[in-house]
């Protein structure tokens, strides 16, 4: 069982706090006053912001321990997280001189890609002290190095940021552009202390510095933000003749930052790749061993009718062969999920060992003990099935928002590049610079058209292969690229930037192509709800099911908190802290209502639950410690009864499932009537 769950965060870079969310030596006393220990606990704690004093572009750093109730305890750790301040309210400032027009580039959010990336250096970091013992030494050292050389690039990059701020005189026009000016310089130098740390083999000792650059990144993000991005680009004319402006610190970050996205974006959807095929491959395998196991479970099955009562041994060498089966597959999982940061792959590969387990024992088992077995084993291959199609599912939903979010970056271009042409119509002289930007934009935007075709056929053709909902939306979307020929459109363009007598032309061109690509936007946006209604359309009893059985996980975690009184309890920001998480189980218990009344059954005990929840959410309630722990109790009682209720009523077809609501979580009654049985066997009585 889980003997403690930690909250481990670290402000700005500092050393790391620790709150105990559940534990503190509790199921020592739970074990001893005869309550077994909790093999899943869920826990929560409260971070009330306001408490640590912090400043725009600050941030928490947190993540939680889990450890159980082993001789040696085994210890579980989860990702790193971040928490980043960002201002409650903006004043906005009115640009001087407003000379109009003139697109800013580096608008949205193409400016956060610097910070963006320091976090995925942070997690990667953190990610090797963490999975150390899962990698030789070897293999762990060249991941290190990796992330060494991934600081490194970046520091470069800001370093580059910063000598053409100072080359082009920026810093001095404006105290928001000092600001920034001054910032950066000290993100770099925390960079450069972290990558000594990496060379030295040593990324635990990184992570503070690269938490303190992180935090130096988006200070001098948000000043952007707020000072540059607001501003219309022409703040000092722009027509060649005012000085440095907001433009000239967008085009800046946008170089820098369309460098390094252009990288990441790259690396990160070759690993997407790697890791949809890699499932793809898997699912086939585990319906291939479903398939095998369900003809071993029905020869064990006949073996079981014709021992009569099991004499003889179990299934022998072709359930073995089976186990050693989904074992391997457990191993890919298992590596695909360290390859890519997907922990859920891990869960299936967990799901798939499982189930070798239980294919060894059906082996060795005798008669319907054997058989029992084979129907565990095969019951856990369709779960580890199931969550890997459901992973399918989420990345058809992935695929089309990432061809929705491309689209609308396509969209914002296309604008800026409208006004950048409209500018220099005005100037009627335009620089070689302004040109080039303008026709790199165009290439890009090019590359990036042909891009989203591909994405798009690709969706369309597995959910056409899968019969899923959207496939013919998404083909409709794909069709909207070829039929108007964007991509060759966006290329052919680059020939009439500032050619002269052809801009009437060329405002017409551009302005067709602005309504291209806000056609293919409106077909995306009819195939992301197709595809939604194909996902969403789930089944509301399974839901209802896992609900509740995470609700009761929930509720028990509650009730075994300590320090119910109106003290302060250990975790959860005292009071405050469980009246908030009264409130949160309160609000779940209205979810799985409604996913009852869906399912057509009755939700009255529920919403009896939702009142006395309430009762949890007064301050007078904590009063009396020993009223808040009998209402804890009971409500964990009625949650236990209400998922028995739901099992019986939604999982009938199951017959031969026990359900029980844990190992060992049998009624006292029952208990008893047992315990006389076997007294009376002790005795040579028979019942």
């Amino acid at each position: 069982g889980v003997s403690e769950v930690l909250w481990v965060y670290s402000v700005n870079g500092g050393a790391p706090d620790t709150v105990r969310i559940f534990g503190d030596g509790s199921e020592q006393s739970a074990t001893q006053a005869g309550r077994r220990p909790l093999a899943q606990v869920a826990a929560g704690h409260t971070v009330f912001m306001e408490e640590f004093g912090l400043e725009t572009g600050d941030l928490i750093a947190y993540h939680a321990v889990a450890r159980d109730n082993a001789p040696v305890p085994n210890q579980a750790m989860t990702d790193i997280y971040f928490l980043q301040v960002r201002p409650f309210r903006r004043d906005f400032r009115e640009a001087e001189g407003r000379g109009g027009g003139g697109g800013g580039g580096g608008t949205g959010e193409m400016e956060q890609d610097l910070s963006a990336m320091q976090r995925q250096i942070i997690a990667a970091s953190f990610n090797l002290v963490r999975d150390r013992d899962r990698y030789d030494p070897d293999a762990w050292e060249e991941n290190v190095v990796s992330v060494a050389l991934g600081q490194q690039r970046l520091r470069e990059q800001v370093e580059t940021l910063v000598e053409r701020i100072g080359n082009r005189g920026i810093a001095g026009a404006d105290e928001a552009f000092r600001r920034i000016a001054e910032t950066l310089p000290r993100a770099a130098e925390a960079m450069r202390e972290a990558e000594d740390s990496l060379r030295a083999a040593s990324p635990g000792g990184a992570v503070p510095a690269e938490q303190r650059a992180l935090r130096e990144l988006q200070k001098a993000e948000e000043t952007y933000e707020r000072f540059v991005t607001t501003e219309p680009a022409q703040r000092g004319g722009g027509q060649g003749g005012g000085g440095p402006t907001a433009e000239d610190l967008a085009d800046l970050f946008e170089l820098e930052t369309d460098k390094l996205r252009n990288q990441y974006e790259t690396v990160q959807r070759s690993r997407q790749q790697t890791a949809d095929q890699g499932v793809d491959e898997s699912l086939e395998k585990l319906r291939e061993l479903a398939r095998r196991q369900e003809q071993e479970l029905e020869r064990q099955r006949r073996r079981a009718a014709v021992q009569q009562g099991g004499s003889a041994g179990g299934g022998g060498q072709a359930a073995r062969e089976l186990a050693e089966d989904a074992e391997e597959a457990a191993r890919q999982l298992e590596r695909l999920s360290r390859e890519t940061g997907d922990r859920s792959l891990e869960e299936v590969s967990r799901e798939l060992r499982q189930a070798a387990d239980a294919m060894r024992r059906a082996a060795a088992g005798r008669g319907s003990q054997g058989v029992a077995e084979a129907q565990s084993a095969l019951r856990r291959l369709r779960q580890a099935r199931e969550r890997l199609e459901g992973a399918q599912d989420a990345r058809l939903e992935r695929d089309v928002a990432d061809a929705q979010s491309r689209a609308d970056g396509l969209a914002q271009r296309q604008e800026e590049v409208q006004n950048r042409v409209r500018a220099m119509e005005r100037v009627g002289r335009p620089s070689q610079d302004q040109m080039g930007r303008i026709l790199d934009a165009k290439e890009s935007m090019a590359e990036e058209a042909g891009e989203i075709l591909d994405l798009l056929n690709q969706a369309a053709a597995d959910a056409r292969r899968d019969g899923r909902e959207g496939a013919a939306e998404l083909e409709e979307a794909a069709a909207a690229i070829r039929d108007t020929q964007l991509r060759e459109r966006l290329l052919y363009s680059r020939g009439l930037v500032g050619r002269p007598g052809q801009e009437e032309y060329a405002r017409a061109f551009e302005n067709q192509t602005a309504q291209n690509i806000q056609s293919l936007r409106n077909r995306l946006e009819d195939a992301a709800e197709a595809v939604h209604r194909g996902t969403a359309a789930g089944d509301p009893e399974a839901e209802a099911l896992e609900s509740a059985r995470d609700l009761v996980r929930s509720l028990e975690s509650m009730e075994r908190r300590p320090g119910a009184g109106a003290g302060t309890p250990a975790g959860g920001g005292g009071v405050r802290g469980m009246r908030r998480e009264a409130r949160e189980r309160a609000s779940e218990l209205r979810t799985l209502a409604e996913l009852v009344t869906q399912a057509g059954g009755d939700p009255s005990d529920l919403e009896a639950m939702v009142a006395a929840m309430r009762t949890l959410d007064r301050d007078r309630t904590y009063d009396d410690p020993q009223e808040v722990q009998r209402l804890r109790s009971a409500l964990v009682e009625s949650m236990k009864q209400v998922e028995f209720r739901l099992r019986r009523d939604f999982a009938a077809e199951d017959e031969e499932q026990l359900l029980l609501h844990s190992s060992g979580d049998v009624p006292e009654a029952y208990r008893e009537l047992v315990e006389e049985y076997f007294r009376a066997l002790s005795r040579g009585g028979r019942r």
